[in-house]
């Protein structure tokens, strides 16, 4: 139990951190199924046209769509990580807030970098695991 009392100021705006760290998650997770989906839709437009020469850009495609997604994904972590440190600085000290939802560059509490967020097992294991995938499947098959 906080022995700090917020005011009601402070805890709308926590809640609206709190919004948009939500926001942050849903998009990240929304990167991970489209990534999926669009992948799966390139590799079965892929199998229906094997017998073409240059049905292997489908493939090729599918990686550049892998790679890109996992790009936006990581940043939305970054993003997602950034407004958690904000809502715990504005929770650990409320009377030093100033109400604003900007990370500010000069705070380097506040700052996460995109290689933490790359580097995190929610981003890496899937969009490797998936380019692997892609990449073994060029090799091998085409």
């Amino acid at each position: 139990m906080p022995t700090v009392k917020y005011s009601d100021d402070v805890r709308q705006h926590l809640l609206f951190i709190q919004g948009v760290i939500t926001r942050m998650n849903s998009n990240s997770f929304s990167m991970k199924g489209w990534m999926v989906a669009i992948v799966c839709a390139l590799f079965a437009v892929y199998a229906s046209n094997s017998a073409a020469d240059a049905a292997y850009l489908y493939i090729i495609a599918a990686l550049v769509a892998d790679v890109l997604f996992f790009f936006l994904d990581a940043y939305y972590l970054k993003m997602e990580k950034e407004y958690r440190n904000l809502y715990v600085k504005v929770s650990m000290h409320p009377e030093e807030t100033d109400f604003m939802m900007r990370i500010d560059k000069n705070d380097k509490g506040l700052k996460v970098s995109l290689w933490k967020a790359i580097k995190s097992p929610s981003v890496w294991i899937l969009y490797s695991a998936m380019a692997l995938l892609l990449v073994g499947f060029l090799i091998f098959f085409v």
